[in-house]
C-alpha cells in the first residue's frame, strides 16, 4: 500500500510484489472505504444467527410441533421473527441443540424371524445357494 501511496500504479505494485492485480485493487478500495487496509477477521461464529430470543422462540416452536422440517423452521423464522437464516444455519442450530431427525428404530418382531438365518460355513452352505 505504501508503494501505491508513493505513486506506483496498482498494476505496477502488483507486479513488483508478485501479487494479483485484483488483490491490490481490493486493498486500495478497502483503505478508501474504511481508512485501513487491514484484512477482515477470519473465522468467527458460523451459523450462530439463531441466538438469544430467536433461539428461545425456535426451541419453543420445536417443542410445540416436533415434526417441523428444517425448511419449515427457516420459513417460520423469517415470517414470525423477521430473521433470515439459511438452511445450513438452521441445520447447524439443530445439530448444536442435539436434535435428531432420524426415525426411531422399530422393535424386533415378536411373531418370528423376519429374515432367514445365515447359512453355516463349510461345504453345505454352497449347496443352499443353488
Amino acid at each position: 500500500m505504501a508503494a501505491v501511496d508513493g505513486g506506483l500504479s496498482r498494476h505496477q505494485a502488483a507486479k513488483l510484489f508478485s501479487v494479483g492485480v485484483n488483490s491490490v485493487i481490493r486493498w486500495c478500495q478497502r483503505k478508501r472505504d474504511t481508512g485501513s487496509f487491514s484484512p477482515k477477521p477470519i473465522g468467527g461464529c458460523r451459523g450462530c444467527r439463531i441466538k438469544g430470543a430467536d433461539r428461545v422462540w425456535l426451541l419453543a416452536r420445536i417443542a410445540a410441533k416436533p415434526d417441523l422440517t428444517l425448511e419449515e423452521m427457516r420459513r417460520e423464522l423469517l415470517a414470525e421473527r423477521g430473521l433470515s437464516a439459511s438452511y445450513g444455519a438452521v441445520w447447524l442450530f439443530c445439530e448444536r441443540e442435539r436434535f435428531s431427525f432420524k426415525k426411531p428404530c422399530t422393535p424386533r418382531s415378536k411373531i418370528g424371524l423376519t429374515s432367514p438365518k445365515p447359512a453355516p460355513s463349510g461345504a453345505n452352505s454352497s449347496r443352499r445357494l443353488m
